[in-house]
């Protein structure tokens, strides 16, 4: 099934490419090689992307890698934003040709239009990079029974779908951890999707002498997303994570400070992982402490209610990352971002620090979650 979708998809794609550069086509004055420079380049901008992901072992690491990456990223977003203009504007020709409500429409005309849609667009890219370039932090209180936590209130920062590899190099891992660091914690939980799935620039890059450098009192612990399983590095991922001194979970279980007992999931593109009653069934929790579940991908959330699961902890959906794709976004997941409480279950689930492809977020936002978890004892109340 999955092979035809796909297929399915880039057919549609390539029409909509084609559709987007027919219309550029007939703007263009009649030089034979502007048409064949423009030929040539709609070509490398339309599949640009998919060889890049092809032939990625074969792009070296750097400023070339970097800019054809985001240049040809930016295209499959800048394809929705042409084709939703170009689709308007004919079906505004299409009913003057009938109805005929506006004068001629000239050549002049549409080519103004267009640059007009282009700096429409152009626009809505800067103010999409600003949006990323400046996460927010996104701050929850959460209050629940604990009779043996050392302190009154934990603080966790959740970071999710970092993608770091050629686009987010090593500055990036930088900034996100003067940021995290910046928020004080006492952990911080990585929900999946460290690296785009491939480790090659993350290792040469030295990414590990960054992530190192995060300062917190009880650790850091990370799950593995969807775009580790895609890489096929999954070994790798865990190596990699080890030397930056982050405990990667794999369905495993563990108590941290006589304050709670966290469940780091194996991310379900793992047909194989335990299911959630069977992981908590590994739990020994005479002390009834808080359980902590991490888990990439915000699905079945009634498991966790039906297993007790105090916070679930989720990332994955980037709140679709730009409009329109998070309408879609949002109709699929119960929680596509944010806090929602079911239950005795709290859930939170992150918009995601990093992007996937370009460097935008449009009608979305960057994030880093802070958590403070709140204590009480039902004989102190």
């Amino acid at each position: 099934m999955k092979p035809l979708f796909f297929i399915l998809i880039f057919i549609a794609y390539s029409l909509a490419c084609f559709y987007i550069a027919l219309r550029g086509w007939q703007l263009l004055p009649n030089v034979k090689a502007l048409k064949i420079a423009y030929i040539v380049v709609m070509t490398l901008l339309a599949y640009g992307y998919v060889l890049g992901a092809i032939f990625h072992r074969h792009i070296p690491v750097g400023t070339i890698g970097k800019v054809g990456e985001t240049v040809s990223s930016t295209w499959l977003i800048a394809v929705i934003y042409l084709l939703l203009a170009v689709l308007f504007f004919d079906l505004i020709r299409l009913l003057n040709h009938w109805l005929h409500f506006l004068p001629e429409i000239t050549l002049f005309v549409r080519r103004m239009t267009a640059l007009a849609v282009l700096c429409g667009i152009s626009a809505l890219f800067v103010a999409g990079y600003y949006r990323f370039m400046h996460p927010a932090v996104a701050k929850i209180d959460i209050t629940v029974k604990n009779e043996h936590a050392p302190k009154n209130s934990l603080k966790m920062v959740v970071v999710s779908d970092l993608h770091l590899g050629s686009v987010l190099g090593k500055n990036h891992a930088r900034r996100y951890v003067n940021l995290i660091n910046a928020q004080e914690p006492d952990i911080v939980f990585i929900i999946g999707d460290m690296s785009n799935g491939h480790l090659q620039p993350l290792i040469e890059q030295r990414m590990d002498e960054e992530l190192s450098q995060l300062k917190v009192p009880l650790g850091v612990y990370a799950v593995l997303g969807n775009h580790e399983y895609i890489g096929g590095e999954i070994a790798a991922t865990e190596e990699f994570y080890n030397s930056c001194n982050i405990k990667c979970l794999r369905d495993e279980v563990c108590e941290i400070d006589n304050t709670f007992i966290l469940i780091g999931r194996d991310d379900r593109s793992n047909r194989r992982r335990l299911p959630l009653e069977k992981l908590c069934e590994q739990v020994n929790n005479e002390k009834n402490l808080p359980l902590i579940l991490l888990d990439h991908q915000p699905f079945q959330l009634e498991e966790a209610v039906n297993n007790n699961i105090t916070l679930m902890l989720s990332g994955h959906t980037h709140d679709g990352q730009i409009w329109p794709i998070s309408l879609i976004v949002r109709s699929m997941y119960e929680i596509a971002h944010g806090y929602k409480q079911k239950g005795n279950s709290h859930f939170y689930v992150s918009s995601g620090l990093g992007i996937w492809g370009p460097p935008f977020r449009i009608g979305t936002r960057s994030e880093v979650a802070v958590i403070t978890m709140r204590f009480f004892n039902d004989d102190l109340r």
